[in-house]
């Protein structure tokens, strides 16, 4: 798994831990998975997580809280990493087109020149692109700072903490667990973003766990992309020479490799497949003892 995701498997735990010892958990276990947790959040521990994505669509092989490390990992990594590597090339991108605000230049549109503008104005247009990029970023952050934690498996709140649930959200049929805001504080108090209990559960969490089938179209989904890298990488040669070459090496391996290790592993589940015979007996006779209508008659 990719590493912020299991560093925010050590913030999310600290924070569990932290708040449940003020419920009731053995200070000496709390106090002893806050330690651990805090080195799995610095990363001195990423070695021992050695499961890959290709596994169940909502991660549960690698945490049953995968819903809020997610999210938490995300938020993390576009406050720390994306938005200001963003804001870095807008300002670079804005004193380009100030300083290019004299020179004038031909226009283009395709391959054919037209009017003149100058490149401090063409470079305005890369600078609003960014920005416009980081306003649409920042937009998904409200959404990204909702934790689903205390919806358990399917958002119902089943066997959280008896007598700590207040009924909030849609139609005031969505739990929301007490303690579950304290967690989302304390995550927020860890990482100093603004993250809170997800209004409803249900829209936060909701999952089914076929696994073997959910890895193998991510798989297919990962081998669809790299084959659009390929294809866009052997189209684009420079005249006799193509340019793309160690990517497109890089993709076709990768794929080969999630393809022949996906197949192995999606064989257990294929070797176990039984044929319900009486369900398909049942269909059979039932189709064939049906009256035919009209319509089916008339395409006979």
């Amino acid at each position: 798994m990719p590493e912020p995701i299991i560093r925010a498997f050590g913030v999310l735990k600290k924070c569990a831990a932290k708040v449940n010892m003020e419920y009731g958990l053995d200070p000496t276990v709390g106090k002893a998975t806050m330690q651990v947790a805090q080195e799995v959040a610095e990363g001195k521990l990423n070695d021992h997580f050695q499961l890959v994505v290709w596994q169940t669509g909502s991660g549960t092989q690698s945490n049953m809280n995968a819903n809020e490390v997610m999210h938490i990992a995300s938020a993390m990594e576009i406050n720390s990493r994306s938005i200001p590597n963003l804001k870095i090339l807008h300002n670079s991108l804005h004193s380009k087109s100030v300083e290019f605000k004299d020179i004038v230049k031909i226009g283009r549109t395709h391959t054919q020149d037209v009017t003149p503008l100058t490149l401090g104005q063409e470079f305005s247009g890369y600078t609003m692109q960014v920005k416009y990029g980081i306003d649409r970023v920042m937009c998904t952050l409200p959404r990204m700072y909702q934790l689903a934690q205390g919806g358990t498996a399917v958002g119902t709140g089943l066997n959280t903490k008896k007598g700590y649930a207040l009924f909030l959200g849609w139609n005031d049929i969505a739990p929301v667990v007490v303690f579950d805001v304290r967690i989302a504080a304390s995550v927020a108090e860890e990482t100093s973003l603004p993250f809170a209990t997800a209004e409803n559960k249900f829209e936060a969490l909701g999952k089914v766990n076929p696994t073997q089938c959910e890895a193998l179209t991510m798989v297919c989904a990962q081998v669809m992309g790299n084959r659009a890298a390929i294809t866009i990488g052997g189209s684009n040669g420079h005249f006799e020479l193509n340019v793309y070459k160690p990517m497109i090496a890089s993709g076709m391996l990768h794929s080969v490799r999630l393809l022949g290790d996906s197949s192995a592993s999606f064989e257990n589940c294929v070797k176990g497949i039984l044929a319900n015979k009486e369900r398909i007996s049942k269909l059979l006779h039932e189709q064939l003892q049906r009256k035919p209508t009209r319509k089916e008659l008339h395409l006979r």
